[in-house]
């Protein structure tokens, strides 16, 4: 897990449920690990994030549900998604992301 990810989960575990993403996944995205948050409520953005930590795009959430339209296919074909962290308030997650369209 890259560093900047285990920062950012030190400052998730802190917040609330309704304030930190629910849960991150990895998956792969044109190719490369690619890390997807899941917001704790309604209208927020669900970002992904490159390896490096630089927000890719938005591929769910927002009023629509459907993100930013940046990466309409956030997730490449015939990979496969790991949960790399959820919320200790949260309730249990899969290694499916919600919110991502699976081809």
């Amino acid at each position: 897990m890259p560093e900047w990810l285990r920062v950012k989960i030190g400052q998730y575990q802190a917040l609330p449920a309704d304030r930190a993403p629910l849960g991150i996944w990895r998956i792969t995205h044109n190719g490369q690990a690619a890390y997807y948050l899941y917001s704790p409520c309604c209208d927020q953005y669900n970002p992904l994030f490159d390896a490096g930590g630089t927000e890719i795009c938005n591929p769910s959430g927002g009023f629509t549900g459907r993100g930013d339209g940046k990466c309409p296919q956030p997730m490449d074909r015939g990979t496969k998604a790991a949960l790399v962290w959820s919320h200790p308030a949260s309730t249990s997650q899969t290694d499916d992301p919600p919110g991502l369209m699976r081809n």
